[in-house]
């Protein structure tokens, strides 16, 4: 055998270790898919008309989904943000220059690399993640998507993303809460989780409650409570936990929704306050689900309005609540 076919078989011997080291790589790394078009892809240079992004972070429940479609003389937004789903889906018309930005976006992050990109990491706990769909007015398309692995360049992607819609977002956001709170609410209360924490001297009251209506047959435990009364301020100084379920009349959910209109918790709407100067005693955490879909959201170490009275009445049904579930047990 010549030095020169020594030479090449060396040469695809090596080649085909380090393929299989690649590839082991990951396999060992648990990350499985298609790296998508790679650096050679073909930049698109036909404008943007169909923009949608959607990433998302199960473990602290951050991400969004928002899309941009092109629409005649003019662009329209949808925008929904998993920290604030009680804002439901959101939307704006916007000028057609939102497609401008985009389309820079796309190709000053050299973003034609991912077209194709469908990777998962199956060595991850969790369902984080992104995708990320383009149309252009040339017909093209561009698909990409990733579970606990990202594509090249993603970060840098995100921010410079960011930058274009953090602005408007949050404007939005911001009217939709307004709106939401002018309108009020008017639906019937289907759910109510409430948790309430009070720091004594020495030792924390705690009470978490949570009620629904039973919409299913096999629904069960629609009264739940867990206590840690140690003021006796509602109930005798002790530990409680009930787990029941009972018709829906011991639940006094009309009850709660008349304290909810005596105290215009729509005013409460979004509320999500903390500080560490804060001297109050108090945290506290509100979620009413009304038959409508809506959602009520408050919680916080900085108290809203009102929220002692609203606490002193509501604790108040609620151990009424419990000592009527207990009197059916004995």
């Amino acid at each position: 055998m010549t030095d020169r076919n020594k030479r090449k078989r060396w040469f695809i011997a090596g080649i085909l270790i380090l393929l299989f080291s690649l590839s082991a790589c990951n396999l060992q790394s648990g990350i499985k898919g298609s790296a998508g078009a790679g650096e050679d892809a073909k930049v698109n240079e036909s404008g943007i008309s169909d923009f949608t992004f959607t990433y998302r972070e199960e473990y602290n429940n951050k991400g969004f989904c928002c899309k941009v479609e092109k629409k005649n003389d003019h662009a329209v937004l949808t925008y929904e943000n998993s920290e604030r789903a009680d804002l439901g889906v959101m939307s704006k018309t916007l000028d057609l220059s939102i497609l401008d930005q985009l389309k820079e976006l796309y190709q000053s992050n050299h973003i034609a690399a991912w077209d194709g990109y469908d990777k998962k990491n199956e060595l991850v706990r969790g369902d984080n993640g992104f995708s990320l769909v383009l149309h252009f007015e040339d017909g093209g398309n561009l698909y990409a998507r990733g579970t606990n692995v990202f594509p090249s360049g993603f970060t840098v992607f995100k921010e410079a993303a960011a930058e274009i819609f953090d602005p408007i977002t949050l404007q939005l956001m911001a009217e939709t809460q307004e709106k939401i709170i002018d309108q009020g609410i008017q639906g019937t209360i289907d759910s109510i989780t409430a948790s309430f924490t009070h720091s004594g001297p020495s030792r924390t009251d705690s009470y978490d409650i949570f009620l629904y209506t039973r919409k299913f047959a096999s629904d069960t435990n629609n009264f739940n409570l867990t206590a840690h009364s140690y003021s006796g301020e509602f109930l005798p100084e002790g530990e409680y936990r009930s787990h029941q379920t009972v018709d829906e009349k011991y639940l006094k959910l009309s009850e709660i929704q008349a304290l909810v209109d005596k105290y215009d918790l729509i005013q409460w709407f979004g509320w999500d306050r903390e500080s560490a100067e804060n001297q109050e005693n108090e945290q506290f955490s509100l979620t009413i689900i009304y038959t409508n879909g809506q959602i009520l959201n408050a919680k916080g170490n900085v108290l809203p309005p009102d929220f002692k009275e609203f606490r002193q009445d509501f604790l108040e049904l609620m151990t009424e609540c419990y000592q009527e579930i207990s009197a059916l047990e004995e």
